[in-house]
């Protein structure tokens, strides 16, 4: 008896598991636009790159919520000018430019179609940003700078059993970061393509 329900109860997880397409591992790859807006960039425009992994627990057959690591870099970057006399127009005497971007976060994930799942995310992003300078010996040293904040992102993913690529907005705020000027924020648009275990 103790073999038959051991054997039942087995078979009901495996085919929870198996009813839940969204559930398990998985890891993947981004590739999109970035823009930071803020007094150390103005706007600037950027490559988003990137890989990232995470684990989604099934509920039922159509939810799952999950967890989610990312490291990304960007491209983007900003001119450092010097303005004003003795002549007209600025000069660059460096630049400003992000580093790697760290994020941590949940994520609720619904099927709204057989192939289709929508999303939603929210979390912690720590944002790597140097300054450096042409001449050092006049301006000082470079400076790097962490930019602590909270990321929120909607997206959608078409499935393909195991695999699966989708598009996802996010927002970032990430604060003033120590840097003593005003804030940084980013809007990112990202494609991503993974693979589930």
């Amino acid at each position: 008896m103790r073999f038959c329900v051991a054997g039942m109860v087995a078979l009901c997880v495996a085919q929870g598991a198996v009813a839940n397409d969204l559930a398990g591992f998985r890891a993947e790859g981004m590739l999109g636009w970035d823009r930071l807006d803020g007094s150390l960039f103005g706007t600037a425009d950027g490559l988003l790159y990137g890989v990232g992994a995470g684990y989604d627990f099934g509920l039922g057959e159509t939810l799952a919520l999950g967890v989610d690591g990312e490291i990304s870099g960007t491209t983007g970057k900003q001119d450092i000018s010097l303005c004003g006399p003795p002549g007209p127009g600025c000069t660059t005497i460096g630049r400003t430019e992000a580093g790697r971007d760290l994020y941590v976060g949940v994520r609720l994930t619904g099927k709204v179609a057989d192939r289709v799942a929508v999303y939603g995310k929210v979390g912690y992003a720590d944002l790597k940003v140097r300054a450096s300078y042409d001449d050092e010996t006049v301006y000082g040293p470079a400076v790097s700078r962490t930019f602590g904040g909270w990321r929120a992102g909607f997206g959608a993913q078409y499935l393909w059993d195991s695999l699966y690529a989708g598009l996802e907005y996010r927002y970032t705020d990430h604060g003033s970061g120590g840097f003593a000027l005003d804030g940084l924020t980013r809007h990112q648009l990202v494609g991503n393509v993974g693979v589930r275990f």
